[in-house]
């Protein structure tokens, strides 16, 4: 398995797709940087403590990121007919499955993760850190980066399972997209509009922007509200899993 992630990676690193991400991700935090340091919001400005939170609660630019990965490692093995040829060699089926969804998550860690970091130190440098940085605050910052990261992963993985399904990046782009979005646009039009407030609420729990928003009070979280997040989102990950590698094993690759 791991054998197939280190060809993954070289073979990503020789393409130019990868980069194109990489400079959309540098773009990103550019922009939260910018964002972050023109609020009025004295307090705010110039502290290097607060751009994590700052950063968290952009969750909606940082998941643009999310699907590039994930359609760059399945997609083009079954575009150019690789993915046959790997299995010829003796890798099993299970194994590439869970090689692509483990080197997904692997690089939405890393894209996650970098954009925190060098957001934050980007600011610290410039505008100083206007805090003591110590275990509370590294608790403080540690506690809805987790449970922001649990989701974006299962993100992640419903992304990889949607990628063998299809196998058609233009599809699964559509696809995925109408299912992250929808929930999100249904919730704010019947807010607007004066809707069901009993469908509001329940479209509110699969909405995942104001969801990962939430995530990051995370400490001032009701404690039912996180369960219900982080095991619906367990949930979730081990039922795409499943589909998606009940599929692969099933499916005739040409």
């Amino acid at each position: 398995m791991f054998n197939l992630m280190k060809a993954d990676i070289q073979r990503l690193f020789r393409g130019k797709a990868i980069y194109i991400v990489l400079s959309v991700l540098v773009g990103l935090i550019g922009m939260h940087i910018l964002g972050f340091t023109q609020r009025q919001d004295s307090h705010l400005i110039g502290s290097g403590a607060t751009m994590p939170f700052f950063i968290m609660r952009m969750v909606d630019n940082f998941s643009l990121l999310l699907i590039f990965p994930v359609t760059l490692l399945v997609v083009e093995d079954f575009s150019t007919g690789t993915v046959k040829n790997i299995l010829s060699s003796g890798f099993s089926r299970k194994d590439y499955y869970l090689s692509k969804l483990l080197l997904s998550y692997l690089f939405i860690t890393i894209l996650y993760v970098s954009q925190l970091l060098i957001g934050t130190l980007a600011v610290t440098i410039f505008f100083g850190f206007g805090g003591s940085f110590d275990g509370a605050y590294l608790l403080s910052v540690l506690q809805p980066m987790l449970a922001q990261l649990v989701v974006f992963l299962g993100m992640a993985t419903f992304g990889v399972a949607i990628s063998f399904l299809l196998r058609k990046d233009n599809v699964i782009l559509g696809l995925y997209w109408s299912i992250l979005f929808l929930p999100s646009f249904a919730f704010s039009l019947l807010s607007m509009s004066d809707g069901n407030m009993q469908v509001v609420e329940f479209l509110q729990n699969f909405e995942i922007f104001s969801t990962l928003q939430s995530l990051v009070s995370v400490a001032d979280m009701p404690m039912n509200d996180l369960v219900r997040i982080l095991t619906s989102t367990l949930a979730a990950i081990v039922i795409c899993t499943g589909i998606g590698m009940s599929w692969l094993r099933k499916a005739e690759i040409k």
